[in-house]
This record gives structure tokens, C-alpha cells and sequence, in this order.
């Protein structure tokens, strides 16, 4: 940090020195006959020479500000006659003179004493800009008149901004080369260093990007500083000996350098903002910056002359900087956010120099309209590149930091990562198999909790099928009777898996077998006992979340024709299959019409409506309930058991016992999902009816 504010203030030191001595000079060391306040001008065309000059009529010129030819003809061409008059103080008589000038625009020629000395730039029809070159002029020395009055007479082509410094002498040859050579060294040649260095960071910009291709801000600024490269290129030419006969027009290099290059700039300016705050850009917003740039391009390469170039260039420009407002958005949103705000003060650090810079351009330029110094914005830009590359250096020097560190230490590392997680996966193993112990007792304890269907019952042949997705299951069933007689039957599935699920099991066993037999003895409907079960699992489980779907049936007496009715209440679980034998088919057991059934156990505020179900069973009839588990079970194909295939093993099983109809129905729920693991419990009650008169005896008597 303390070679980055060395930096800093080397770079602004440096330039305060340039410019409290680019005009200061010291007298007593140079004589110098200095003109700036000198001047005289007067309008003239094309055709005028230096013979019919004198007939003009001149006006005391104030050179002292920028852009005076400018005001004084406009900016759509126009040439204009500069005269200077001065005599030959004793120092320098019988000396070879020169004439320096700091610039000019747009293009000149120079007389002294109407003999003609040269000029920089071209006038119509082919013109060309001197642009920013610094003016030097031999005066032969037939032409200066020792004794008397000297006049210069400069004839100058204004079109565009027509500038000319106060910063304008004459003295020794010598000097003036030197002098000249010194203002062309700020006005060009350092452009052309700013060039290269520019350069060179696109170069190591693009190489960082193609070595670490996630972070497209390296690309970014790396084509940021190519459209720089470009923009530049004007500001340097007049270096360029190929330049003043070059085949490529002055409009067209305008057009292409300074115009499009300036769009280029914004454009990857705006896209490099946001990809070093890390910003994700929306397509609509890349969609409109590239519509922007590609229509001001167009546009600006269809001007047909300079004049209107100039006239549309404000608008343009404008047009063109508005591709950076989404990037000052996204910017001020980073600041706000803490997470990225260290980003956005990296960035805004960044740019301060060449930021500063403009501010001071813009003071010099465009409030007191003094243009004698270089474009200091050029020379922040080269700052805002150096530490840009100062900021990649400091994070890619932590992550080679880094990289050393492992290469270093890695062995180490790694030996002290296995260790360590060697011991945490004996803790895991160990605490897996006391799991693992606990859920075979609780499973044991499960099993044991559920009544075996080992009792005989008066007109009933009952098959159970048990088994749990994993040690412990969410199913609960049971049955209720009084000696051999059957009463009723209850099967409930509780929601999720696991531990939470077999212990709400254990808590609603008890609570519907108090439910069943209290209404049962109080003379209600099974109904108003999956209400009463409603209320007492919410008020015992609490917050735990899990609820219950079940059905809960009762069963009366046998009549004379060996039929008995069944009372069924359902709480929102899968509809039981009854299969009667008198015509051999099969039907879900559902509420009638007007009847609506909704709701689940256990669910807080939660409206439920249980209504109850009544049929009749005949000998022979085989009714059937189950968990979700059995149709909903898939196969290698994502396709569930299903109803229809209960229904079928239903129908071609019935004349079996109800185990061999279980087996029967397990085999082909098997064969259905080969061998694919099931995620669900599985429980599944088949009731067949048998005689009940004399059943129990002829069976006690075989």
C-alpha cells in the first residue's frame, strides 16, 4: 500500500513540475521575443496570398485563451490571416531566428517578411490536421531584417475546433529546435509511450485472462485498454512519417480512431465495472449496450464530411456514455452491499487518478479555456492501468502464496487431514453401530408391540403382511375382539419415515384402542371414535409435525343368512378393496354420495370430516386394506404397482385361504419391481369371510 501512494504522488509531483515550468523560461538565460499578446487577425479566403494581405483589415487578437480562431470564424472552415510584428533586440542580431509555436489549428503556413518558411498541415482539398505537433520555423536569414520591423504573417485553415496557443516566440534557431523538441515531447511523443504501455497491459491483461478464464474482468480490461490503443492513436501520428502522405483520408481516421475508439471505450469500460464487482449482466442489458455501439458506429461512418461529423459528434458522445450508467448503478449497489463492497472501493480506487485528472482537464479546458498543457486524463488513465495491475499482482501473489504453501506443506496437511479423518469416521462408525443397535431393539419392540394374528376368529380367515422400509416402520395396525369373536380392525399409516414416525406409532396404538372400545361401549358410530382419536393425537404429539392417514372398521353380528355389517370410517387413506364372492367382483369401499370426506389425524386447525361407511359381508367375500406402500411401490421404469393389478390378484386368488391370497399378492408385487428397493413401509390386512355357526367346532374337531 505504501508503493501505491508513493506512486501516486510521484505521478502528480511530476506533472505539477511540468507544468509550472512548460512556459518558464528564464529571460536572463534565453532572449526570447514572445508574441502571444502581439497578435492581429483578419479574415481572408482561399484565394488571397501574401501580397494582398496588406489590404486586409487586421484586429488585435486576445490569444491568450483556446479556441479564439474559433469563435471568431466558426468551426465550419474558414481561413483567416494571423500577423505578428516584432524587431530584433541587440542579443540576438546577426543570428540565425526561428519561431516556435506550441499549436495550431487546423492546418498553417507561415510568412516572414513575404518570404514563405513553412507550415504544418494541409488545407483544403485535401486537408489534414498538424493536430497536436508542436510548430517550429527557420527564418532564412536574407528574410529577417535586423534593422526595422519583422512581420509574420501565418495564414491558417480553421475548421473544427480552431485552437491556438499563447505560447508563441521567436528566438535562437538552436533554441527553438530545442524548445520545440521539448513541447513535441509532452503534445506527442509521450502519447506514443502511453501507447506501449497500454499496449503491454493488454497483453498482460488478455494473458492473465487465457491462464484464468472464470474471471472475465481480466478480458474486459484487456479489451478496454486495446479501444484505448485505439483512441490514442490521433494524439501521436504527427510522429509518424508516413502520416502527412498518407492514403487514408483525415476524416476517415477521425471517424476511426478518435469516434470509435471512444465508443469501444465506454462500451468495455461499462462491461468491465460490472465484471470486477462480480455483477451477473442481463442479456437484455448486453443486448442494448452492443445495439448502442453498433448504431453510433454506423452512423458516424456514414457522416459524409467533417462539418457534419463535428455537429453530430456532442450527441453522440452522450449517446455513447450513457452505456455506463448501468455499470454506476450496479456500482452503487455494491456499496451498499457489505459483501461486495471491498470490490467496489478496489474499483473506485482505480479509477480516482484518471478520474482527478479529468476533473483537472476539464478545469483548465473548459472553464478557463486554456489548452497550453497535454490532456492530463491520458496520463490517469496510465496510472489507473499501473494499479489495476498492482491490485491483480496482490491477489495473484496470494494465490501463488497459497499454491507454495500446499506445494510446501502438503504432505503434512494431508497426513493431519487423514488423522483426523480417520478418527472422526471411527466416532461415526462407532455411533452407527450403537444406531444400528438401537433401531434392531426398537424394531424388536415395534414387532412385539403389534398383535400376530395367531388367534382363531368365529367366521374370519385374517393374513397380515408387516414389513418396514427400514428397522422401523411408520404402520400401525390392530385388531379388537372379545374372546373369538372379531370386533374390529384398525390400520393407520403415519407421514415420514424413521425413528419420529415408529414412536408416534407407540403413542396412537394405545390412543385408538381406547377410542374404539370406549364408543364402541358407549353406543357410537366408528365415525365419532376417529374424531375422538383426532383430538387426543393432537393433544399428546404436540409440535411434532407428523399426521396420520387410517381407516378403523367395526363389525357386527352375524345374521341368520351368515352375513354380518361392516361399519368403516376413513381418515384420508387409500380406499380398501372388497371382492364379493356372489358375482365375483371387486369395488373400492368408499363414502356415498352427499357424503364428503377430507382431512387427516394429528392436523392442527386443520377442518376434517370422517364419515361413515356401511356394507354387509357375505360367506366367501374377501375384503382387503393396505398402506400406500403396496400401490404406490415402483418398478425400473418409474411405474406404480397400482389398484388394477390389487384387483387382478383379488379376483384370481379368491378361491384361496387369505395367506395364500398374501402370498399371492406379494409374489407379483415382487415380480413387478424387480428387485428395485422400496422407500415405503408396507402393511397389508386380508379378511376372508368363513362359516360362523358351527365353524369353530367342526375346525376344533379336525
Amino acid at each position: 500500500m505504501r508503493c501505491l501512494f508513493t506512486s501516486i504522488f510521484l505521478f502528480f509531483f511530476s506533472f505539477s513540475f511540468f507544468s509550472c515550468n512548460l512556459n518558464s523560461e528564464s529571460d536572463e538565460e534565453h532572449e526570447r521575443i514572445f508574441l502571444g499578446e502581439k497578435l492581429e487577425w483578419a479574415e481572408c479566403d482561399e484565394t488571397d496570398t501574401v501580397y494582398s494581405a496588406p489590404r486586409s483589415v487586421f484586429k488585435p487578437l486576445d490569444a491568450s485563451r483556446s479556441r479564439t480562431l474559433e469563435k471568431l470564424v466558426g468551426r465550419e472552415g474558414s481561413f483567416v490571416w494571423i500577423r505578428a510584428r516584432f524587431r530584433v533586440p541587440d542579443r540576438l542580431k546577426f543570428k540565425s531566428l526561428g519561431l516556435v509555436m506550441g499549436y495550431i489549428h487546423f492546418a498553417d503556413k507561415v510568412w516572414l517578411n513575404d518570404v514563405y518558411v513553412g507550415g504544418y498541415g494541409s488545407f483544403p482539398p485535401d486537408e489534414r490536421s498538424a493536430l497536436w505537433a508542436a510548430h517550429c520555423y527557420l527564418f532564412p536569414d536574407s528574410a529577417v531584417r535586423d534593422d526595422g520591423v519583422n512581420t509574420i504573417l501565418i495564414k491558417v485553415w480553421v475548421h473544427g475546433g480552431g485552437d491556438i496557443s499563447s505560447n508563441i516566440f521567436v528566438c535562437d534557431y538552436d533554441e527553438a529546435v530545442n524548445e520545440s523538441s521539448r513541447l513535441g515531447f509532452w503534445y506527442t511523443r509521450i502519447f506514443l509511450i502511453c501507447e506501449g504501455w497500454t499496449l503491454c497491459a493488454v497483453i498482460i491483461f488478455l494473458s492473465i485472462f487465457i491462464w484464468r478464464r472464470k474471471d472475465r474482468s481480466n478480458l474486459a480490461f484487456a479489451l478496454l485498454n486495446c479501444s484505448t490503443v485505439v483512441f490514442l492513436t490521433p494524439f501521436f501520428l504527427p510522429e509518424i512519417p508516413w502520416y502527412a502522405t498518407s492514403p487514408v483520408s483525415y476524416l476517415l481516421l477521425i471517424k476511426s480512431t478518435l469516434c470509435l475508439g471512444f465508443y469501444f471505450v465506454c462500451t468495455f469500460a461499462s462491461l468491465f465495472l460490472m465484471k470486477f464487482i462480480k455483477v451477473t449482466i442481463p442479456k437484455q442489458t448486453i443486448v442494448a449496450m452492443c445495439s448502442i455501439l453498433l448504431v453510433l458506429s454506423c452512423l458516424t461512418l456514414a457522416m459524409p464530411d467533417y462539418n457534419s461529423l463535428m455537429s453530430a459528434c456532442p450527441y453522440f458522445l452522450v449517446a455513447s456514455v450513457s452505456e455506463l450508467i448501468p455499470a454506476v448503478i450496479e456500482l452503487v449497489k455494491a456499496l451498499r452491499n457489505k459483501n461486495r463492497r471491498g470490490g467496489a472501493f478496489v474499483l473506485m480506487l482505480g479509477f480516482s487518478p484518471f478520474l482527478i485528472c479529468c476533473a483537472v482537464d476539464f478545469t483548465f479546458r473548459v472553464l478557463f479555456e486554456n489548452s497550453n498543457n497535454p490532456y492530463f486524463a491520458i496520463f490517469g488513465w496510465q496510472v489507473s492501468v499501473f494499479l489495476f495491475l498492482l491490485f491483480m499482482s496482490i491477489r495473484y501473489n496470494k494465490v501463488f502464496a497459497r499454491y507454495e504453501y500446499l506445494s510446501l506443506n502438503l504432505r503434512k496437511e494431508v497426513s493431519a487431514k487423514t488423522q483426523s479423518l480417520s478418527e472422526a469416521n471411527e466416532k461415526l462408525l462407532a455411533e452407527i453401530r450403537r444406531n444400528d443397535i438401537d433401531l434392531e431393539m426398537a424394531s424388536i419392540v415395534q414387532e412385539k408391540f403389534f398383535p400376530a394374528p395367531d388367534i382363531i376368529f368365529r367366521g374370519w380367515d385374517i393374513a397380515i403382511c408387516y414389513k418396514a422400509a427400514a428397522k422401523v416402520s411408520g404402520d400401525l395396525y390392530d385388531y379388537y375382539h372379545t374372546n373369538s369373536n372379531l370386533e374390529g380392525i384398525s390400520l393407520f399409516d403415519v407421514s415420514g419415515h424413521g425413528i419420529s414416525s415408529s414412536l408416534i406409532t407407540m403413542l396412537a396404538k394405545h390412543i385408538v384402542h381406547r377410542a374404539f372400545k370406549d364408543c364402541t361401549g358407549d353406543g357410537k358410530s366408528v365415525s365419532a371414535a376417529l374424531y375422538r382419536i383426532n383430538e387426543q393425537i393432537i393433544e399428546a404429539k404436540g409440535d411434532i409435525e407428523n399426521y396420520l392417514t387410517g381407516i378403523l372398521l367395526r363389525f357386527g353380528e352375524f345374521d341368520s343368512d351368515d352375513e354380518c355389517t361392516v361399519e368403516m370410517a376413513n381418515a384420508g387413506h387409500p380406499h380398501p378393496v372388497l371382492y364379493s364372492a356372489a358375482d365375483g367382483t371387486t369395488r373400492e369401499i368408499a363414502h356415498g354420495e352427499g357424503q364428503s370426506q377430507y382431512g387427516a389425524i394429528g392436523l392442527v386447525n386443520i377442518a376434517v370430516s370422517f364419515p361413515e361407511i356401511k356394507f354387509k359381508m357375505a360367506r366367501g367375500d374377501i375384503f382387503i386394506c393396505y398402506t400406500d406402500g403396496l400401490v404406490e411401490a415402483m418398478n425400473k421404469n418409474r411405474e406404480e404397482f397400482g389398484l388394477s393389478r390389487v384387483r387382478s390378484v383379488l379376483q384370481s386368488s379368491a378361491p384361496k385361504d387369505a395367506l395364500s391370497i398374501l402370498e399371492d399378492l406379494i409374489d407379483s408385487l415382487d415380480s413387478f419391481t424387480e428387485g428395485v428397493s422400496r422407500d415405503d413401509d408396507l402393511t397389508i390386512i386380508i379378511l376372508k369371510r368363513e362359516r360362523s355357526n358351527d365353524y369353530l367346532e367342526e375346525l376344533m374337531a379336525e
